[in-house]
Formats: C-alpha cells, structure tokens, sequence
C-alpha cells in the first residue's frame, strides 16, 4: 500500500554529472559516517529509533547511501517515489519514530555538503540552506 501521505517526485532533477555521481559512490563509507556519528550524537537517538538496535539503523544508512549512488548514477530518480515509502513504512513498524526521518535527512544534507567537493555537491541543500 503506497502511503499517500509521502511527498511525491514528480519530476525528476536534471541528470547528475558522471563525475558527481561517482564522486559520491567513492564516498559513500564517509557520507555514511558521518550520518552515523550525527545520529549517535543525538541525545534522543534511542527513542528516534523506537529502542531497535542502532545497527538496524547504520544498516538503514548503508543502504541508503547505496541506493542513492545508483539513484544518482543512472538518473532514475521515480525510484524515489516507489522505495521511499516502504522504507519509511518498513522502519516505522520497526519502531523508527516519525521524527527520526527528518533528523536523518538532515544529517544526509550536512555529509554531503561536509563530505563531497564542492563541484559533486550540486543540488544538494543542507539543513540550514
């Protein structure tokens, strides 16, 4: 069941460059730790995450950042609209709180922008932008 209360791609942004996307799949083990280190620096990293595991959390991490790699890679960004919400539904019956998503997206915005070279960053807005 798609949740339709999930934000929809409609269109997708123009294609990443080659040299942006494979910049990012390079890093991807440093975009996913930062994002770790952030999550694990929250006082209330326990109670976003519904008292699961935290490695069910760096699992979804890891998979993100893989996902997004191919997401950037070969421009099929309606992937987004189709996986997104069952991630979300998946790691909300897990416990995930919905104030856990925000908190990661913005911690994703902060590692790309604390990560990539500026040239690969493109698009991409950090919490504060």
């Amino acid at each position: 069941m798609k949740d339709d209360s999930m934000p929809q791609i409609t269109s997708g942004p123009a294609p990443v460059p080659g040299t942006a996307a494979a910049d990012y799949e390079e890093r991807r083990a440093d975009l996913v730790a930062f994002v770790n280190r952030v999550m694990d620096a929250d006082p209330l990293v326990d109670s976003l995450i519904g008292g699961s595991p935290r490695e069910l959390m760096y699992d979804n991490h890891r998979h993100h950042a893989e996902f997004i790699s191919n997401v950037l890679r070969f421009s099929q960004f309606e992937l987004l609209d189709r996986v997104l919400p069952w991630v979300y539904n998946s790691y909300h019956a897990h416990g995930f709180s919905d104030d856990y998503f925000p908190k990661a997206l913005g911690a994703w915005q902060n590692a790309v922008h604390a990560v990539l070279p500026p040239d690969a960053r493109g698009g991409f807005r950090r919490e504060e932008d």
